[in-house]
């Protein structure tokens, strides 16, 4: 008898281990394949559906995460798994967007905890996606007060769906409420719902606080009145009523030294995990989680206005001064040649009357010359083929520079404002982008920081151009000192899309890139975007055509210098057909004179 109670006794136990209520350890491998079995349901097809096991026992190796592996590959083997259980060589390239994370560790101490975290998300590029889920299998936690910094750790790197098991006498879950800062164990009943074990917790942030880094820049969002507004700065607001979340601007800042902002707003970053800033001027570079707002954007350029050119300096221009003193010299010289060629000293045929011709015939006017001798008639010849010649080439010089205004010459391209001698005032983004894409390497030395405080008067006296981004010209250019002194050159360099940074471990990203998507997608934004360029008064579009024709055209100010050249020239005429009645009227009274003095004589 005694016999056979043995062999029942031994028959329980053996059921028992089979059935999976005695080795703890055999169950937490099969639970953890039941819930990438569940994942692989809930996921897209087009997601990827990688596992990556972790082991990060320091201390006290255990035959869990073995356990855990070999039960994975055998009834998981749609799902490529990743291993990785040497920290010292962690390769950590390729697997921040797996699907599901196994991390087995026996680390009580949360402080090294957290370092072994931050060795293998706290990198650059960290894309963890908020469809991951994670699980943390503990195979010595005993306290609430680790079991509560692990769930921190995890609030700190953006986890959202993270659960822990505790390696016990049975299996036991928690889970962490994000957005709700509690924790709360897993019913027995309700471990093999997928859904109640990894919730979704972005469908409601349960009040959470976002933290703003604001830059008073003055380009997505400006302060009107005290209150801070902006196309994005709205949307942004919209999208978290939408959630159930707030907005706070923790930390505003004015924009003064590039540098400094950029390196606040690291360190923003590393102490809030749920924080974003507005700015699109100051990204930093190893931050890659970027909300593109889809607006687009570029660098724009405001250049001095160059003075205006004088009437004199008008009339010259066609001609260089080796032009001008040759004419001139020639029609000297001719008229010395013509007083020596004379026979006899005629008031008409005076040097003086022969330049004054001259100059009438340059101007396009016709002047009646008398001589008597062959040779002044040779010489009255060349002189007007030589005149003719230069004044047609005076006219046509002259009706081409009518073409352009007495504006002076204004620049058309980036790359010929490059090639001048201009000195810059640009902001610090510019810079690095320009400095990054190897061209115009010799400008850069040239280049120094934009103060937006800054008379703008004192740089267009000193032949300083101005390059931002183009929302900030914008924001400017309509102020009457702006407008006055510069002109905006036409086009726009190294165009890009609006985006704004956020935390790289913020798990908002993809829920406000998804609503940000969705209002570019809706055509609400546009109406909006109208309403903000309407207020702002951007009058960039119109301002840059308005440069590339209108402003290029000869003006009525211009014409009346024209006028006052053809009024001397037609008085000229005037002058000379006066000299030439008078003349005639002289030599009428004279050949009477004689007339009447010969009949007088004969009688």
């Amino acid at each position: 008898m005694e016999v056979w109670k043995k062999i029942i006794f031994i028959s329980y136990i053996l059921i028992f281990a089979k059935s999976e209520f005695f080795y703890v350890e055999e169950l937490i491998p099969r639970y953890l394949s039941f819930l990438v079995k569940e994942n692989n349901k809930k996921e897209l097809q087009t997601q990827k559906h990688d596992v990556v096991l972790i082991q990060m026992e320091l201390n006290y190796r255990t035959n869990c995460y073995e356990n855990i592996l070999e039960e994975l590959l055998k009834e998981n083997p749609e799902n490529p798994i990743f291993t990785h259980s040497n920290l010292n060589s962690f390769e950590i390239e390729g697997i921040h967007t797996s699907s599901f994370f196994i991390i087995v560790t026996d680390v009580t101490n949360s402080t090294i905890l957290f370092e072994l975290f931050k060795k293998i998300f706290n990198v650059p590029k960290n894309l963890i996606r908020n469809y991951s889920k994670f699980v943390l299998v503990h195979t010595r936690l005993q306290s609430l007060n680790l079991l509560t910094m692990i769930f921190i750790i995890f609030d700190h790197f953006g986890i959202t769906n993270g659960v822990v098991i505790r390696q016990n006498d049975k299996l036991t879950v928690f889970k962490g409420m994000m957005f709700l800062k509690t924790l709360e164990q897993i019913k027995t009943q309700d471990l093999y719902n997928f859904d109640l074990v990894f919730p979704d917790k972005l469908k409601n942030l349960h009040n959470c606080q976002v933290n703003l880094f604001f830059i008073q820049e003055e380009t997505t969002c400006v302060i009107l009145n005290g209150e801070v507004d902006g196309v994005h700065y709205r949307f942004l607001r919209m999208i978290l009523k939408k959630y159930n979340a707030t907005m706070n601007i923790t930390k505003s800042i004015d924009i003064s030294d590039g540098r400094i902002i950029t390196k606040e707003l690291q360190e923003f970053f590393k102490l809030y995990s749920v924080s974003l800033s507005l700015s699109t001027l100051f990204t930093p570079q190893e931050y890659t989680k970027e909300v593109n707002t889809y607006d687009e954007d570029g660098f724009c350029a405001l250049i001095p206005k160059p003075q205006r050119v004088t009437f004199l300096h008008f009339i010259l221009s066609p001609f260089d001064l080796f032009s001008w003193v040759g004419m001139i010299s020639s029609i000297v010289l001719c008229s010395i040649l013509w007083k020596f060629l004379k026979k006899r000293l005629a008031k008409i045929n005076s040097s003086f009357y022969f330049a004054f011709a001259m100059v009438a015939n340059f101007l396009g006017q016709s002047i009646p010359l008398r001589s008597s001798r062959w040779n002044q008639k040779l010489l009255l010849q060349v002189c007007i083929l030589m005149t003719f010649i230069m004044g047609n080439s005076y006219q046509s010089l002259i009706i081409s520079t009518m073409l352009t205004s007495r504006e002076g010459l204004r620049i058309k391209t980036w790359e010929e404002m490059f090639n001048s001698s201009l000195t810059y005032k640009v902001d610090s983004i510019f810079k690095r982008t320009l400095a990054e894409s190897g061209e115009f390497a010799t400008v850069i030395n040239r280049m120094s920081p934009f103060d937006k405080y800054s008379d703008y008067q004192n740089y267009a006296n000193e032949e300083i151009a101005i390059i931002a981004t183009c929302n900030q010209i914008e924001k400017n250019y309509y102020k009457t000192e702006v407008s006055n002194s510069f002109y905006l050159l036409p086009g726009r360099f190294n165009p890009f899309y609006v985006r704004f940074p956020l935390g790289p471990w913020n798990p908002l990203y993809e829920l406000l890139q998804r609503n940000f998507d969705y209002l570019f997608e809706s055509g609400i934004r546009q109406p909006m975007h109208r309403f903000f360029q309407d207020r702002d008064k951007k009058y960039i579009e119109s301002e840059i055509r308005f440069i590339e024709n209108e402003e290029y055209l000869l003006k009525m100010n211009d014409v009346y210098g024209i006028f006052y050249i053809l009024l001397v020239a037609h008085l000229i005429s005037i002058l000379t057909f006066l000299c030439e009645l008078l003349w005639s009227f002289k030599q009428r009274r004279k050949s009477r004179r004689v007339k009447n003095q010969a009949e007088s004589e004969n009688q």
